[in-house]
């Protein structure tokens, strides 16, 4: 029920992240995400909660994962970091 919902929140580890790209290039950042970033993050443990652009803002996206604690977050992010997959998908969008 409820209480079980609110513990297991309470256990969680929350962090807020923001993007900011250069002008015009926010469709492609949402495109790494969408088709790399978000699937590695699950792969690495990161839970994805929601994504965001903040209205009338034309090159910010906000984001917010869950991890089960800072520890797993650090070490998921030192893994996501380290993926090949992360690294190739990572530089052929900075092209």
């Amino acid at each position: 029920g409820y209480a079980d919902a609110e513990q297991a929140a309470k256990a969680k580890v929350y962090e807020m992240r923001t993007y900011y790209t250069l002008p015009g290039r926010l469709p492609n950042l949402h495109a790494r995400f969408r088709d790399h970033t978000m699937k590695l993050f699950a792969k690495h443990g990161m839970e994805n909660v929601i994504y965001t652009t903040p209205q009338g803002v034309e090159n910010e996206l906000v984001y917010l994962l869950a991890h089960d604690s800072r520890e797993a977050a650090k070490a998921s992010f030192d893994a996501f970091r380290q993926d090949p997959e992360w690294i190739a998908a990572r530089d052929a969008s900075e092209k």
